[in-house]
């Protein structure tokens, strides 16, 4: 399933010149646009973006389930330590995994 992007309503005719964006400035975008994309396509083709391909490492993805499975019978709760952002993925997670009022 392809993810599409609505961006009506950040369109310079539907909310006004001051913090619209035109169309002509959209258009300005698309060759810098393309050209970041072959990059990274070639990036990811000689290895040197492996997190892309992480949905498709199914291995990896079955030793971490059996990880988590032994885990969960030995342990109720788990620390992340971390300063500043890197701390932020589980905080995202927990909260995407957890009912709202948790806790």
């Amino acid at each position: 399933m392809p993810i599409t992007l609505d961006y009506t309503n950040l369109m310079a005719e539907n909310i006004g010149d001051e913090f619209g964006i035109h169309c002509g400035e959209l258009a300005a975008l698309r060759e810098p646009v393309r050209t970041i994309h072959a990059g990274i396509v070639n990036r990811r083709q000689h290895g040197e973006l492996p997190f892309y391909d992480l949905p498709q490492q199914h291995q990896s993805l079955n030793k971490i389930l059996e990880l988590a499975g032994e885990l969960r019978e030995r342990f109720d709760t788990i620390v992340v330590l971390g300063i500043g952002g890197s701390a932020l993925g589980t905080s995202s997670l927990f909260r995407a995994l957890r009912p709202l009022g948790h806790n």
